[in-house]
């Protein structure tokens, strides 16, 4: 005798019931499916899942599960069968039901692609425990968290790098990013530009190996400064040393940027050498504008408002080096909190037609009674046409189709400011 007793009926009671209110008052979903028929785990895999999505149905759940799935109670969820939540000709669903099988019938955190009620798919995290009893599967039960607004939203964090990865790739400009003293990006102009065979042979390499002796300690003056949130001259002349060892005369522009969640600078370099040698050469009264064709300058007040951090930056170091003075703002909050604190005028609004909470024509509505008579240039990776068409940009509105190179930015802007009011 061990001096232990059984619980008795009352106690088994109280026991059930701090389960089932721990059960419903939980914001996971928690549920249990029975096989009508138990499985033999002795089967191939594929019989069994096919087996599953025969026989299995959905016999208890809480109220977060069913509200997952689109439902307003459990009593509604229950009695549905395998397939009305897993889609069976998803190639996932079926990895992730071999990967329960191939477990021992114990998953954890493992992601099942699943249907709402309106035909909608939804992702979730999934811990999945079978019970097995003489070699027989005859229910399962999982806790599941519902996670299609986090994949989505790095969906389409995935899909605004690899645009703008696309679009910096297409500048002439060399531009990378280092965190940490390393490169982690090069476009393929600094590729180029610093004699690498490909990006794979910059990233990870530190960054001052560029760098000529005679400007290093300048140049970690400037990326400390820039780290801590100091005014650094908007243009800086340097001389770097490409892989090969030869030198080349660089012109930098440079910005504290957030790279894959840790604080970085990217730096956008244009090799000013023969720029370098022609001015050597020419009389003092000869101007560089006078002897090579150079993009259009100005000296006016742009904001950029761009939601896309590496294109907002892009855009705004472009036209710091053509000599604009430039505001920049990545909501449509922040733009209108720029107009009202800024001091002087703004001559020209660069402007992303689609963007969250309001579309950019929106937005410069929005504006209207705080500055008036400012000039636009809208810009989008959408078509001209596609968005015109769909009424977000009305007919005849300047517009610069994204992906742009610097040149291009430079000239419609310039042309824009120019014309009459």
């Amino acid at each position: 005798m061990t001096g232990k007793t059984r619980p008795g009926p009352e106690e088994r009671r109280k026991r059930e019931e701090r389960y089932r209110f721990f059960v419903e008052q939980s914001t996971e979903g928690i549920w249990c499916v029975e096989v009508e028929r138990p499985i033999q785990v002795e089967l191939p895999e594929d019989e069994q899942i096919r087996q599953m999505f025969r026989h299995a149905y959905l016999a208890e759940c809480n109220d977060a599960m069913a509200r997952m799935h689109g439902m307003t109670s459990a009593a509604q969820a229950r009695g549905s069968r395998l397939g009305d939540f897993l889609v069976q000709t998803d190639p996932h669903n079926i990895d992730f039901l071999k990967a329960f099988i191939r477990s021992g019938y114990h998953l954890r955190d493992a992601e099942s692609r699943e249907l709402d009620t309106a035909g909608r798919p939804r992702t979730f995290l999934t811990n999945f425990l079978g019970v097995v009893d003489n070699g027989r599967l005859l229910r399962a039960w999982g806790v599941q968290r519902d996670v299609t607004e986090a994949r989505r939203m790095q969906e389409d964090l995935r899909q605004s790098e690899e645009r703008s990865r696309q679009l910096v790739d297409l500048l002439p400009d060399a531009v990378f990013i280092h965190t940490d003293g390393r490169f982690v990006y090069a476009n393929r102009a600094a590729v180029r530009l610093l004699g690498a065979r490909s990006e794979v042979d910059l990233v990870g390499r530190p960054i001052f190996d560029i760098v000529h002796p005679d400007f290093r300690e300048m140049a970690g003056k400037r990326v400390r400064a820039i780290h801590e949130g100091q005014q650094v001259t908007e243009l800086a002349q340097q001389k770097i040393v490409r892989l090969d060892g030869a030198s080349v005369d660089v012109e930098i522009a440079d910005s504290r940027v957030a790279y894959q969640g840790q604080p970085s600078v990217l730096v956008v370099m244009r090799d000013i050498t023969a720029r370098m040698g022609l001015e050597a050469r020419l009389p003092q009264t000869q101007t560089m504008e006078a002897a090579v064709e150079r993009p259009a300058r100005g000296a006016e007040t742009v904001l950029v408002v761009e939601d896309e951090q590496v294109v907002r930056d892009l855009a705004c170091d472009v036209l710091r080096m053509l000599g604009y003075t430039v505001l920049k703002a990545r909501t449509c909050a922040e733009a209108r909190k720029v107009c009202e604190e800024h001091d002087g005028p703004i001559h020209l609004l660069l402007l992303d037609v689609v963007m969250p909470v309001m579309n950019g024509p929106e937005l410069l509505q929005s504006l209207a009674g705080v500055r008036s008579g400012m000039k636009v240039l809208y810009m989008s990776g959408y078509a001209h046409e596609a968005i015109v068409h769909r009424g977000v940009l009305p007919p005849g509105k300047a517009f610069l189709q994204k992906p742009f190179a610097p040149d291009i930015l430079a000239s419609r802007v310039r042309e824009i400011l120019d014309q009459l009011p």
